[in-house]
């Protein structure tokens, strides 16, 4: 399945045999749309009461806001790929405001979010160097030679996959915890609110600076920018990564069940296998 890569994962799809639209990958479940792009569609959106959900339902993120959710009934999903390999039915997608909150900070328009949930049968190989995702029966799939495993831990109530992370600081000092894997997320590495406050990361990093350009799907974020010499991701060392320390006290990097994000700045130098069903995250060692 082809894709643009333009720090993050673009992909063109027919939405119910007749719209063209772009969808950013994300750690979401299923399809979620723009409301914008809904009501130029001509796609009836339904209030959460009319669902099923007995009233009004909210949905936030990383930041502090919170956006009323509608629904759209019935959205059939297809990929530009010519061979049909990606047909889904969607009974309900969530509606947001999506484009409003992200294409400035991400510079690309946003009709909506291709779920992680929505491959995850499959082992899933991004190929950022060729910009196309591989799918891999995941019963019969045999690593490259030289892919490094690294083990996947569901983590919280949504069982979002998360690795073991060391931090490595300029002391000589490390840091352990267990970080989300977030493909949707342009930076390399984003620390919680709680784990940066727990370890003191901010005065242990130096230099620092204050981020002005970090947006969720809670709005804006407030974070601390700095270097560190190395982090690894179980056995693989990477050298001198771009740490993300956050610093609001709501929204999803406040004080989650994980101690940070890992994202596409920093798997963007492997080609990437992400095997769901086999609980393994594989990296193969790219010239990037």
């Amino acid at each position: 399945i082809p894709f643009r890569y333009i720090d993050h994962v673009f992909l063109d799809v027919t939405l119910n045999d007749r719209l063209d639209a772009v969808l950013l990958y994300d750690p979401v479940q299923g399809v979620m749309l723009d409301e914008r792009f809904a009501r130029r569609a001509g796609l009836r959106a339904y209030g959460g009461e009319e669902v099923g959900y007995g009233g009004p339902v909210y949905v936030g993120g990383a930041g502090e806001a919170e956006h009323v959710v509608t629904f759209v009934r019935d959205l059939r999903l297809q990929s530009g790929a010519a061979d049909g390999t990606l047909d889904r039915a969607f009974p309900l997608s969530p509606v947001i405001p999506l484009d409003s909150m992200m294409a400035v900070a991400i510079g690309r328009r946003v009709d909506g979010l291709f779920g992680i949930d929505i491959l995850a049968d499959h082992v899933l190989e991004f190929d950022f160097e060729r910009e196309r995702l591989v799918l891999h029966d995941s019963a019969r799939f045999m690593p490259p030679d030289g892919a490094i495993a690294i083990p996947i831990t569901p983590i919280g109530r949504a069982g979002k996959p998360s690795i073991p992370v060391t931090v490595h600081l300029g002391s000589g000092e490390s840091l352990q915890g267990q970080f989300v894997l977030d493909f949707g997320m342009g930076g390399a590495l984003r620390l919680t609110t709680g784990f940066t406050e727990k370890h003191g990361v901010i005065d242990r990093v130096t230099p620092t600076l204050a981020s002005g350009s970090e947006t969720g799907l809670g709005g804006a974020l407030q974070s601390q920018i700095g270097r560190v010499p190395a982090v690894s991701l179980g056995s693989v060392r990477v050298e001198a990564p771009v740490l993300s320390m956050a610093q609001e006290t709501e929204g999803a990097d406040a004080y989650p069940d994980h101690d940070g994000l890992i994202g596409l700045g920093l798997l963007d130098r492997y080609r990437v296998f992400y095997d769901a069903p086999g609980a393994r995250l594989w990296l193969l060692a790219t010239e990037r």
